[in-house]
């Protein structure tokens, strides 16, 4: 693939994990807070809303190694896992940056 087509497709990959990521935003999240889903999980399971992210993100990891493996056959797609496991870690940046904006709100 030259850079023309890649740089053509990674613009594709941007719409593509948009797509999936509002997707789910509409299922999982509440208007005032996508971080909703993670944090009540979070409070349920009682640990951190990080690592419920990071646990979500970890299933599709798996996924796309057993993919890798030869384990063609599975509920999701490649492609799907792979947009899944980058929304999750845009959702996983984001909560940790919001995170780190509050502390540094609280401490001023």
């Amino acid at each position: 693939m030259n850079k023309k087509h890649y740089d053509e497709f990674a613009e594709y990959m941007v719409s593509e994990v948009k797509k999936m990521r509002d997707s789910g935003q509409k299922e999982y999240a509440e208007e005032g807070n996508v971080f909703a889903d993670f944090e009540s999980t979070a409070k349920l399971s009682g640990i951190t809303p990080e690592i419920v992210i990071y646990t979500f993100l970890n299933k599709h990891i798996r996924g796309i190694g057993s993919y890798l493996k030869g384990h063609k056959k599975q509920r999701d797609t490649l492609d799907g896992r792979i947009k899944d496991a980058i929304v999750y870690l845009q959702l996983l940046w984001a909560y940790v940056d919001e995170v780190e904006w509050r502390k540094l709100d609280e401490s001023k």
